[in-house]
């Protein structure tokens, strides 16, 4: 017998009226140059420090509200008890041209993180999900196929409306993107655990 253990929950569902109701906030915040820096080589509201970035700002609420709801019922579909956490959300928007990407990373002192894509022009770069597991680093074995078991990563393809959340811990990365026309913006976020 086969047991599989260890799994990794990644959400993904379509939010396009949530994204549509907030490109204009967040480009309003990307043209902001007291909130807005360009950082990593693309720009972003990521340095701004209020509490919780720009998440305390009246016209996120809609946004910070929808993804605490989804957070909850996430951590309850993957087994937590979500009645007993109070959450300290963090939120930024990024906007990404040609060239632009982001290495590998993750997001310590976070429980759930994630993104929803709000404008995605052509050649728009995808999100990349790696395998955590430290072995992946040492060890390559021949495949016959990707499965749930031996796959090293996944590639999210950006959809304007796509939200996608997964829990702090897992490396992630944006390769080069190659969108010229227009900005691939995302509103981003990190979600703590409230102690005290």
């Amino acid at each position: 017998m086969i047991q599989y253990i260890f799994p990794t929950a990644i959400l993904s569902e379509m939010q396009l009226i949530l994204a549509n109701s907030m490109l204009p906030v967040a480009k309003k915040y990307l043209e902001d140059t007291s909130i807005s820096k360009t950082k990593w080589g693309y720009t972003t509201s990521y340095g701004y420090r209020n509490p919780g970035g720009i998440a305390d700002s009246p016209d996120i609420k809609p946004f910070k509200d929808a993804i605490e709801k989804i957070g909850r019922k996430y951590l309850k579909d993957i087994g937590y008890n979500d009645k007993e956490l109070t959450f300290d959300t963090f939120i930024f928007v990024s906007e990404m041209f040609d060239g632009a990407s982001h290495d590998e990373h993750t997001h310590p002192g976070s429980i759930l993180s994630g993104l929803l894509y709000l404008q995605v022009p052509a050649n728009s770069a995808p999100l990349i999900i790696t395998d955590p597991r430290p072995f992946r680093q040492f060890v390559s074995l021949p495949k016959l196929e990707d499965t749930q078991t031996n796959i090293n990563e996944i590639t999210i393809t950006p959809k304007a409306g796509l939200l996608v959340m997964w829990e702090s811990w897992l490396p992630h990365l944006v390769p080069k993107s190659r969108n010229t026309d227009e900005g691939r913006i995302t509103m981003v976020f990190n979600i703590a655990r409230k102690l005290a």
